[in-house]
């Protein structure tokens, strides 16, 4: 994704619906079901994947790039806000209320997504470098057992009753400060390389629902085409009108209008 998830369009628009369903069904189970967490996990990836192949679904039905990136400034934006309140920018008192904190969050996904979204080729590059490379990351965070994880996870147990209120620091050593510089490295590299495979290139690949009706409309004006030469060519006589008049002495031809000689000088 970091390095040809603006390439590969599709695969891109099935990682930002997996994403966006994920991080929005979480909470809603969390709060509205008594299921246990393995459960809440499970069922939000069941949703993620069905959701993925709906906003696939999308793309090949509508083929319009400011519509299937819409998803994709959301997560883009999602992250970025995220990251802004892992920072001591979200110790703020004033955010420690959940609805001061729900509308600065939502501000930033929309200003983002907003500012953003006119500029569609540099907004899919920038969240499938960013995210994409995010997404590795934590990864390896995971086994060295740092804090990257973190700045997605407060966001979402934010949504939580329990959580709202809430706020964690976590250390910032130096295995996370190593991972940082490398999710930076990878974010800079990915956009600076998916921009230089791609300046030739159209902005957007092909819709394939208006690729096939494209296909289908031009091989019926074909078959219709050639049924119509198929069919002139049957109306044609077998013998030419030339012929007759040159046995019979005819003067002029019945097809050209020209003069014919008498067929008895012909034969001298």
């Amino acid at each position: 994704m970091c390095f040809f998830g603006h390439r590969f369009f599709k695969t891109e628009m099935f990682f930002v619906g997996f994403l966006a369903m994920l991080a929005v069904s979480l909470p809603l189970f969390e709060l509205g079901t008594q299921l246990s967490n393995e459960d809440v996990i499970v069922t939000g990836i069941l949703l993620g994947v069905l959701s993925g192949m709906i906003w696939i679904l999308v793309w090949v039905c509508l083929g319009i790039p400011v519509v299937s990136l819409l998803l994709t400034g959301g997560v883009l934006g999602y992250l970025f806000a995220s990251l802004i309140f892992f920072t001591p920018f979200g110790s703020l008192d004033s955010l420690r209320n959940g609805v001061s904190y729900s509308m600065v969050f939502m501000s930033i996904i929309l200003f983002l997504t907003a500012f953003l979204l006119p500029l569609n080729k540099l907004l899919s590059i920038a969240a499938t470098s960013l995210v994409g490379s995010y997404s590795f990351t934590v990864s390896i965070d995971q086994f060295t057992r740092g804090s990257l994880s973190y700045i997605v996870l407060n966001s979402i147990r934010h949504g939580y009753n329990h959580f709202v209120e809430a706020f964690v620091y976590t250390p910032f050593q130096t295995n996370e400060i190593v991972l940082s510089v490398v999710w930076g490295i990878l974010s800079i590299s990915g956009a600076v390389f998916q921009v230089y495979r791609e300046r030739n290139r159209p902005p957007f690949p092909p819709p394939p629902y208006r690729t096939w009706r494209t296909y289908v409309q031009a091989t019926r004006e074909l078959e219709n085409s050639s049924d119509e030469e198929s069919h002139d060519q049957e109306r044609e006589p077998l013998i030419q009108s030339r012929l007759p008049a040159l046995l019979y002495g005819a003067t002029v031809d019945a097809v050209t209008g020209e003069r014919l000689l008498d067929a008895r000088r012909q034969t001298l």
